[in-house]
């Protein structure tokens, strides 16, 4: 019975220190474990709040960019509407009296003569880069179409104002001759002005008026056929 006693005590014991041991190892794997949540979270807030810092950077940025895309649509709506066919025309052009040397300003081609049909009855005459004309009073488009960028010279016979504009229309022309013209004096053809030929004298040799004494009798030849006999004085 004393043995048996004594056995059951030591066993006990052994129970009661391996209880205590485990209790111990449990309460530190429980402490590891909470040191190293609290390591994670901790770990955590700091990837958090880097990773919160970049997306509001890369917020910022984009935000940035799209003011910027914003601001550069802005540009090209003005600009568009400036390019846009339509918007055309509303610059007023001051033409004098006399030449006047001006940029055609329209994105299309427009033709000459249906773009400048409101003011054909002032304008004397247009050239073009290449020296082509256009004459409204004689029907003579040697021009064709006014083209996008280049420039133009207008003759005006009467100081205008006036504006392009953006026109499908086109005008056939024929050749006509002004009233003025019609009215114009003929000039005479050379052979229709009489001028003086030749002088002879009356062996039909060619003689100089200075070289000729008084009282010498000269042949006067001209050009339409007539001659005249005159002495020398």
């Amino acid at each position: 019975d004393a043995i048996l006693a004594q056995t059951i005590s030591n066993w006990a014991s052994t129970v009661d220190s391996i209880e205590a041991s485990d209790d111990a190892i449990l309460a530190q794997t429980i402490s590891n474990w909470a040191s190293t949540v609290d390591s994670i979270e901790a770990s955590d807030e700091i990837v958090l709040s880097n990773s919160l810092d970049s997306v509001i950077n890369h917020y910022m940025y984009f935000v940035n960019q799209y003011d910027v895309i914003v601001n550069a649509y802005g540009m090209l709506e003005d600009e568009y509407e400036f390019a846009d066919p339509n918007s055309f025309g509303e610059i007023e052009l001051n033409l004098e009296l006399g030449w006047n040397t001006i940029g055609y300003n329209i994105i299309n081609p427009t033709d000459v003569v249906a773009q400048l049909d409101p003011i054909q009855e002032d304008v004397r005459l247009v050239k073009n880069n290449d020296g082509f004309i256009y004459w409204p009073q004689f029907g003579f488009n040697g021009i064709g179409d006014l083209i996008p960028g280049q420039g133009y010279q207008f003759r005006m016979d009467q100081p205008r104002t006036f504006t392009f504009v953006n026109t499908e229309a086109r005008i056939a022309i024929s050749p006509i001759i002004p009233n003025w013209a019609i009215d114009m004096p003929t000039e005479m053809h050379p052979n229709d002005i009489r001028t003086l030929v030749r002088v002879v004298n009356m062996l039909g040799q060619e003689v100089k008026l200075n070289d000729v004494s008084r009282g010498s009798t000269l042949l006067y030849l001209y050009n339409d056929g007539t001659v005249e006999k005159k002495l020398v004085e």
